[in-house]
């Protein structure tokens, strides 16, 4: 969401609607109302915001289980809490929004102009994604549930 890479020398820079070269974020944030480009920008919206207020929340309490101390219910009831709730319905639920905006994207548009090989990028990885996380989900946070309460 901060870099932009060039596909080649000749690739245009990613540039917002003023024409000045921007990064990632500003790009979608830019083109939300643009009717060529609004689906990729929300997609990409999504992704931040849902992935920013799941998978980081994750990331920070397993490491807070992991280096817990031995006094520390509080710790597990939340990282139980938070898994079973916001990671469980999360990667099942939230992360299928930004693959459908891609979907909706790469069908609405020709694809070999701008930003359709990024829509398609968008499209592959949010699938990828969104079926990988609720797949560990689905199996995992079941059994974490109960290896904690043992």
């Amino acid at each position: 969401m901060f870099l932009y890479v060039r596909n080649g020398t000749t690739q245009p820079y990613l540039t917002n609607l003023a024409g000045v070269r921007t990064i990632p974020i500003g790009w979608w944030w830019e083109h939300l109302g643009q009717a060529n480009t609004a689906w990729l920008a929300l997609s990409l919206m999504c992704t931040w915001f849902f992935y920013l207020a799941v998978s980081v929340g994750e990331a920070v309490l397993w490491i807070f289980y992991m280096y817990r101390g031995k006094d520390s219910a509080q710790i597990l009831e939340w990282t139980m809490f938070y898994f079973a709730t916001v990671g469980y319905w999360g990667t099942i639920v939230a992360y299928f929004f930004p693959f459908l905006f891609a979907a909706i994207q790469v069908g609405s548009m020709n694809t070999s102009t701008f930003p359709g090989a990024w829509a398609n990028y968008q499209l592959a990885f949010s699938l990828f994604w969104w079926i990988g996380g609720g797949l560990l989900h689905f199996f995992f946070v079941p059994q974490f549930i109960v290896y904690v309460n043992w």
